[in-house]
């Protein structure tokens, strides 16, 4: 069955984040390697990246075993996704445990002006490090 998307308005244009995220590091492979076997179907061809970016943005449940990547395309995305879950070495992936809260200075004003920033100027690395070490992002901001 095919993964639910949600659409977003957008240019579709430049590197997208992709979060996926599991129980534990065994349902994250498998997860991933779903995902990678969705995009190679002739129902993914229609989807745009940045849609496929935002439903798992906001449309999952953040577990706490994470893995997040930045991608420019959907090929590299499932070639990506499809390594992660052979267990072979990927390139630029952020993954993690959470294991406890996230920094306390995040959650103060000062904290939610960084992370507001961060999403506005779309600095995806720095938002995938975050939140694979647990913190939580408002990504209907960006």
């Amino acid at each position: 069955e095919a993964p639910v998307t949600t659409t977003r308005h957008t240019s579709g244009n430049g590197p997208v984040l992709i979060l996926l995220s599991a129980h534990n590091r065994e349902r994250l492979r498998a997860y991933a390697g779903e995902w990678a076997a969705f995009l190679a179907t002739p129902d993914a061809n229609d989807l745009a990246l940045a849609d496929i970016a935002y439903t798992l943005q906001i449309g999952r449940v953040a577990l706490p075993e994470r893995l997040a990547l930045v991608v420019t395309d959907r090929r590299d995305l499932r070639e990506r996704l499809r390594a992660y879950a052979a267990a072979e070495s990927v390139a630029d992936v952020r993954q993690g445990r959470v294991e406890g809260a996230a920094p306390a200075w995040l959650a103060g004003e000062e904290g939610r002006a960084y992370l507001d920033a961060l999403l506005r100027d779309r600095k995806w690395d720095a938002l995938a490090a975050l939140w694979v070490g647990g913190v939580a992002i408002d990504w209907e901001a960006c």
